[in-house]
């Protein structure tokens, strides 16, 4: 995932555009991935930047319960790098925090 992947305004977004970028990742999208997505996009829509990883985790356990997520098991659910990969399906820019 490079930066140009990611879309240039959040308002391009679609679930249409998440099923197309998963199916090129051979990302078998389930429930979760989709309720982790919204929840992102929550947070970015809200505070105008992405949640760190601790702060999403922190949210799908309280928010969505999410008892046993840790940082492996969002790994598991986005094997391409968490951060990047849950920031492009969500139409987001490319997170700053990621080289």
């Amino acid at each position: 995932m490079q930066k140009q992947d990611f879309l240039k305004s959040p308002d391009l977004w679609s679930e249409d555009f998440v099923k197309i970028t998963a199916q090129t990742m051979q990302l078998n999208l389930k429930d979760a991935h989709w309720q982790i997505i919204q929840l992102v996009r929550d947070y970015y829509n809200k505070h105008q930047h992405h949640p760190s990883i601790r702060t999403l985790i922190i949210l799908l356990r309280k928010e969505k319960g999410f008892e046993e997520i840790n940082s492996l098991k969002l790994q598991e659910y986005f094997p391409l790098g968490a951060a990047k990969q849950i920031a492009l399906l969500s139409g987001l820019p490319y997170p700053k925090h990621c080289i």
